[in-house]
C-alpha cells in the first residue's frame, strides 16, 4: 500500500501499519494453528472413545459367552436353551446395544441415543 508515493510502513504518519500486517498474519497463523490442534484433539477423542466401545462391547458378548458356559460351544441345543435365560438376554441387548453404538459412532462420530440400563 502506498500513501502518495511512499510505502505506508516508510510514510511517517502510518509507522504501525507492517507492525499491523505482521501482527494480524500471526495471530491468523496462530488461529490456524489452534484449529489444527483442536481436529488432532478431536481425532484423537474419537480414536479413545472407539477404542473405549470396542472393549466393553468385547467385554460385554465374554460376559454373554461366560454366562452360556463352556458346554455352549459344543451343544447347540444347551446353548440354545441358555440363550433363552433372562440373564442371557440382558447380556445380548447390553451387548448389541455397545456394538451399535461403536458403528453410529464410526459411521457419524455422534451416538445415535443414550443407554438406559435401568429401562
Amino acid at each position: 500500500m502506498h500513501h502518495y508515493g511512499v510505502p505506508l510502513h516508510q510514510h511517517p504518519l502510518y509507522p504501525n501499519v507492517e507492525l499491523t500486517r505482521q501482527q494480524s498474519e500471526k495471530d491468523e497463523d496462530e488461529e490456524v494453528g489452534d484449529q489444527l490442534q483442536l481436529e488432532h484433539d478431536g481425532v484423537d477423542a474419537a480414536e479413545d472413545l472407539d477404542a473405549t466401545l470396542t472393549e466393553a462391547m468385547r467385554a460385554a458378548y465374554a460376559a454373554q459367552r461366560a454366562e452360556i458356559g463352556p458346554l455352549g460351544y459344543d451343544d447347540r441345543i444347551y446353548r440354545r436353551k441358555k440363550m433363552a435365560t433372562p440373564a442371557v438376554h440382558a447380556l445380548t441387548a447390553e451387548a448389541e446395544h455397545l456394538l451399535t453404538l461403536r458403528e453410529t459412532h464410526r459411521l457419524t462420530g455422534i451416538p445415535a441415543v443414550t443407554y438406559d440400563p435401568a429401562r
